[in-house]
C-alpha cells in the first residue's frame, strides 16, 4: 500500500538539531588507486565528488597535480575539496601554491589569512587580506578577522574602526552585530554591547541558534535571568530542540553560573565562522556550510557545535563511517554529547549495525524527559524495519515523557499513528493522526495520511477528499498527495477526474509501484484494458511490497471486478476536526 513511504521518514531529526540537505548521488566510489594520466585522475576525482567522497576526490586531484602542478583550475578545485572535506592543513598547502600564481585569489588569500591568524601572525594575515579580491563573503569576513586581530594586539583605534565598518555592513547583520557586541563586552562597554545585540535581534538574529546562544549567555552574565529565559524559551518553542538551548534553560532553573565569554581571539573567530556556516546551511548552500564549519574547527578544534554540524552533513551525504567517527569525537562532558550519540546510533543503523545502534541509544537513556530524542530515534529505526509493535512502545515512552506539549510534537503522534495503523489498530491510529493534525496546524503529510487511510478503508470519502485537496494545495508538486487525490475520486466513482490526477502523480513519481498500480486501475475502469495491464506490469517492475505482488499479478490475469455501490455512511461522516 502507498502509505509505506511514510515508514521511511525519520523523525528524530525533526526533534533534535538537524541539517536539511538535498538529494545526493548514492553510488559508491571505488577504492583509491593510481589512475594513469591527468585525464584519468581528473575524471576519477569528478566521480568521487559525485559520490560525495571528498577525501578521495582530493586524493585524485592531487594526483592530477603531479602531472600538471601549475594548473590553476586544478589547484583551485583541490584546495576547495580539501577544505570542504575538513583537511584544512592540506588546503592551506595548496593555497600557498595557488597564491604564487594568482596573488589576489580571494579563496586562497582568505585561507592563508586564517592560517596566519590561527598562528598569531597577524601582520602576515593582514597582508593576505590586503591583496585578495573582495567579493561579498570577503567583505563580510575581512572586518571580522581584522576586529579580532586588533583586539589581540590591543589597538583600540583599529578596534573602533573595524566595529564601525561592521555596523555599516548591510548583509548578515546578526553576525556582524554579534561580533561587535562580544568585542564591546570584552572591553567592558555593556551599554554598547546591549545596543549591538538589540540591533542584531531586530535584524532577525533571534531566529538563529548562534545568535540566541551568544545573546542568552550575555544576558545570563548580566544577571538578566528573565530576559535570558524568554530568549531561550521563545527559540525552543519555535525551533528544533537544541542541547545548548536546553542547557541554558537548565542553568537558569538551577541558578547556576553563566558561561564565561571566551577571551581567546581564535575562539571568537571560530564562533564567527560557525555563525556563517549556520547561515549557509539555512540557505541550503551546503558546500559553503561545510567549509566554514571546518574553518571553525581549525580555529577551535573542541567546538562541539561545529563538529556536530560537519558530522551531520556527512551523514546526510551517505558517508556513514565519516559521520559516525565525527560524532564519536564529541566527548561525554560536552553539551552535544547525547545528541551526537543519538546521531551516531543512526549512522550505525544506516550501516545495518542495528543491534549496536539500539545499544548506543539505551546507553544514553536516563529515564528522564531527556530520553525523548533517543526514544524517537529508536522508534524510527524499528518502524523503518517494520518492527511496529516495538516502535509503538518506544513512541509511547517518548510521549509519556513530554512535560509541556509543543506544536513540534506532532511528529511523535504522527509516527505512533503510523505504527498503529500498520498493526491494524485503526481506532487508536486515527486518534493519533487527529492529534498530529491539531498540533501541526494541518501539516500536509498528516492530512494526506489520514485522508488516504479513510479512502483505503472506504469510509468518510467526502471528508477524506476534502483534506487531501488541502494537502495538494499546500504541496502541489508532491506526487503522493496528488495520487491520494486521484484515488479519492476513483473511490467515489469519478473515473474521468481520477485519471487526470493519477497521470499527473505518475509523472511526479514515475517509479512508485502503488501510484502506477492506481493508474492501471483507473484505466481499466475506463475500458482501456491494454493500457491498464501495461501499467500493472510496470508496477511489478518497481519493486512493490510483498503483500501487493500477488494482487497485481491477479489483476494482470483477470482484471478488476465490478465496483460495489457506496453507502451513504461511506460517503460522509468522520471524526470531529
Amino acid at each position: 500500500m502507498k502509505l509505506r513511504h511514510y515508514l521511511l521518514l525519520g523523525l528524530a531529526g525533526s526533534l533534535v538539531i538537524g541539517v536539511a540537505l538535498g538529494a545526493f548521488v548514492l553510488s559508491r566510489t571505488p577504492h583509491f588507486v593510481r589512475t594513469p594520466g591527468l585525464a584519468g585522475a581528473y575524471l576519477a576525482a569528478q566521480f568521487a565528488m559525485s559520490s560525495n567522497d571528498l577525501v578521495q576526490a582530493g586524493d585524485y586531484l592531487e594526483l592530477a597535480l603531479e602531472t600538471d602542478p601549475r594548473d590553476k583550475d586544478l589547484l583551485q578545485n583541490a584546495m576547495r575539496t580539501r577544505l570542504v572535506g575538513g583537511q584544512v592543513p592540506q588546503a592551506v598547502t595548496i593555497a600557498r601554491e595557488l597564491i604564487e600564481q594568482t596573488p589576489a585569489n580571494q579563496q586562497a588569500g582568505l585561507l592563508l589569512a586564517i592560517d596566519s591568524f590561527e598562528a598569531g601572525r597577524y601582520a602576515r594575515a593582514g597582508r593576505y587580506l590586503d591583496k585578495m579580491n573582495k567579493g561579498p563573503m570577503a567583505r563580510l569576513l575581512e572586518p571580522n578577522i581584522r576586529l579580532w586581530m586588533a583586539v589581540a594586539k590591543a589597538r583600540d583605534g583599529d578596534v573602533q574602526a573595524t566595529m564601525s565598518q561592521l555596523r555599516r555592513t548591510a548583509a548578515f547583520t546578526p553576525i556582524s552585530m554579534l561580533q561587535v557586541a562580544r568585542a564591546l563586552e570584552l572591553s567592558g562597554d555593556l551599554t554598547g554591547a546591549d545596543e549591538a545585540y538589540e540591533t542584531g535581534a531586530r535584524a532577525g538574529g533571534v531566529s538563529y541558534f548562534f545568535f540566541v546562544k551568544a545573546y542568552g549567555a550575555y544576558l545570563e552574565r548580566k544577571g538578566d535571568a528573565l530576559g535570558a529565559r524568554k530568549l531561550y524559551q521563545d527559540y525552543h518553542d519555535t525551533h528544533l530542540t537544541h542541547p545548548h538551548i536546553m542547557a541554558g534553560l537548565a542553568r537558569l532553573e538551577a541558578s547556576a553560573p553563566a558561561p564565561e565569554l571566551p577571551r581567546a581571539v581564535n575562539v571568537q573567530m571560530a564562533y564567527a565562522f560557525f555563525a556563517v556556516a549556520e547561515v549557509m546551511e539555512r540557505e541550503n548552500r551546503l558546500e559553503l556550510a561545510l567549509a566554514y564549519a571546518h574553518l571553525a574547527l581549525f580555529l577551535e578544534p573542541e567546538s562541539d557545535i561545529a563538529m556536530f554540524m560537519t558530522a551531520e552533513i556527512f551523514g546526510r551525504n551517505q558517508r556513514w563511517t565519516a559521520a559516525h567517527d565525527r560524532f564519536a569525537l564529541i566527548a561525554p562532558e560536552q553539551t552535544m554529547y547525547r545528541a551526537a550519540q543519538i546521531k551516531r546510533a543512526e549512522m550505525l543503523n544506516e550501516a545495518d549495525a542495528v543491534e549496536e545502534a539500539i545499544s548506543v541509544l539505551y546507553a544514553v537513556m536516563t529515564d528522564t524527559a531527556e530520553d525523548i530524542e533517543a526514544l524517537v530515534a529508536l522508534g524510527d529505526m524499528l518502524r523503518f524495519r517494520f518492527r511496529f509493535e516495538e516502535a509503538e512502545q518506544a513512541y509511547d515512552k517518548a510521549i509519556g515523557l513530554i512535560e509541556r506539549e509543543r506544536a513540534i510534537h506532532w511528529h511523535l503522534y504522527f509516527a505512533r499513528g503510523i505504527t498503529r495503523e500498520r498493526q491494524g489498530n485503526w481506532i487508536m491510529a486515527e486518534v493519533d493522526l487527529q492529534k498530529a493534525r491539531q498540533l501541526s496546524g494541518d501539516e500536509p503529510h498528516v492530512l494526506n495520511y489520514l485522508g488516504y487511510s479513510w479512502i483505503e478503508q472506504g469510509i468518510y470519502l467526502q471528508e477524506g477528499l476534502a483534506i487531501i485537496e488541502l494537502a495538494v494545495r499546500k504541496e502541489p508538486s508532491n506526487g503522493f498527495f496528488v495520487d491520494s487525490l486521484g484515488w479519492a475520486h476513483y473511490r467515489l466513482g469519478q473515473h474521468d477526474k481520477a485519471l487526470g490526477y493519477l497521470e499527473h502523480a505518475s509523472r511526479l513519481e514515475p517509479t512508485d509501484p502503488v501510484i502506477t498500480e492506481h493508474l492501471g486501475d483507473v484505466l481499466w475502469r475506463l475500458g482501456r484494458e491494454v493500457e491498464a495491464r501495461y501499467q500493472w506490469r510496470k508496477a511489478l517492475a518497481f519493486d512493490p511490497v510483498d503483500e501487493d505482488v500477488t494482487k497485481i499479478e491477479n489483476k494482470i490475469v483477470t482484471g478488476l471486478d465490478a465496483l460495489p455501490e457506496l453507502s451513504p455512511e461511506e460517503l460522509t461522516g468522520g471524526t470531529e476536526i
